[in-house]
C-alpha cells in the first residue's frame, strides 16, 4: 500500500472466534485497520497467533469492549478518538439463549437482549457520531436467519433477532441522509458454537416440552454447518458496495427457506416446521 493512502478503519465486536475473528482477518487482508474488540482480551490470543501467522498483526488492534457495559463503552469510545476515521462498524458480537418461551426465566431473557439488542444499540450509538462527522461509512448489524424465521425452543434468541431488524430498518432510514448505510447479514447455520448453545436446553424431566425438545435436538444435531469464512467474506464484499440493500441472508438454502415462508400460508408452514410431535 502506498504511505500516503489514509488506511480505513473498520471496528468488528465479539471479534474472538467464529463469525467475528473471520471477519477481523478478512479485513486485514483487504488492508483494512481492523478495531478488533473482546470483552475478554485474552480470549483473543487464538486469533493474535493466526494474524501473527499471516503477517497481518500490524493492521489489528485488539480493544477490550463489554458491549453490555456503559463504562466499557464510554472508554472504547474515547479511544476512537485516535483514529482518522472510523469507515466500518461490524455488530457482531452476541449470545444464545435456549429453551422454550415457558421455561426461560425472565433473567435470561434479559441477559439475551443486553447482549444482542441493548449492547448493539449502545455501541452504534457510540459510533454514529464519528460517522456522521466524517459524512459517510457502513453499520452492518449480524443478525440471523431467525430475524426472519421463528423456531421453537429459540424463542428468546429469535426475538432479539427480530428486534435487530427493526432497529436496523428505522436506523437505516435515519442515517441515510448522512451517507451512512445500515446493513443487516443473516446467516444460516455456521459453525460458531451456537449450535451447542441450542442442544443446551435447560429442560426438566417433567416438562410439557420433551417431545418437541427431542426433535428439536435431532434437527440440531443433524444440521449442515457452513464455514464462518464464507460470512466474512459475505461482509468483505457488501463493504466494497456504493449502494448495498438493507438485508444480506447466506447461507445454504436460507434464501429459499425465506422465500418459503413468504409465499406458504401460515397453517400451512406451521406444519411443515413442526411435523408430527404427538
Amino acid at each position: 500500500m502506498n504511505d500516503n493512502m489514509k488506511l480505513r478503519t473498520a471496528i468488528v465486536t465479539g471479534a474472538s472466534g467464529g463469525i467475528g475473528s473471520a471477519t477481523v482477518i478478512d479485513l486485514a487482508k483487504e488492508e483494512f485497520q481492523v478495531i478488533a474488540a473482546i470483552r475478554d482480551l485474552e480470549k483473543g490470543n487464538k486469533l493474535k497467533k493466526e494474524l501473527e501467522v499471516l503477517n497481518l498483526s500490524h493492521l489489528v488492534k485488539f480493544e477490550q469492549l463489554d458491549v453490555t457495559d456503559e463504562l466499557s463503552i464510554q472508554s472504547f469510545k474515547e479511544k476512537l478518538h485516535s483514529y482518522e476515521s472510523i469507515d466500518v462498524l461490524i455488530n457482531n458480537a452476541g449470545r444464545y439463549v435456549a429453551g422454550f418461551a415457558e421455561e426461560v426465566p425472565m433473567s435470561r431473557y434479559r441477559d439475551q437482549f443486553e447482549t444482542n439488542v441493548f449492547g448493539l444499540i449502545a455501541v452504534t450509538q457510540a459510533v454514529i457520531p464519528f460517522m456522521r462527522k466524517q459524512k459517510g461509512g457502513k453499520i452492518i448489524n449480524i443478525s440471523s436467519i431467525a430475524g426472519v424465521m421463528a423456531f421453537p425452543s429459540m424463542a428468546a434468541y429469535v426475538t432479539s433477532k427480530y428486534a435487530v431488524e427493526g432497529f436496523s430498518e428505522s436506523l437505516r432510514l435515519e442515517l441515510k441522509p448522512f451517507d451512512i448505510d445500515v446493513i443487516l447479514v443473516e446467516p444460516g447455520p455456521y459453525d460458531t458454537g451456537i449450535v451447542n448453545n441450542m442442544l443446551d436446553m435447560d429442560t426438566g424431566e417433567d416438562s410439557p416440552y420433551l417431545t418437541v425438545k427431542k426433535k428439536q435436538i435431532e434437527n440440531f444435531s443433524n444440521m449442515s454447518l457452513g464455514n464462518p469464512e464464507e460470512v466474512a467474506q459475505k461482509i468483505s464484499s457488501i463493504i466494497k458496495l456504493n449502494d448495498p440493500s438493507l438485508r444480506y441472508p447466506i447461507g445454504k438454502g436460507i434464501q429459499q427457506q425465506i422465500n418459503a415462508k413468504r409465499d406458504t400460508p401460515w397453517l400451512n408452514w406451521e406444519k411443515k416446521l413442526l411435523g408430527n410431535t404427538d
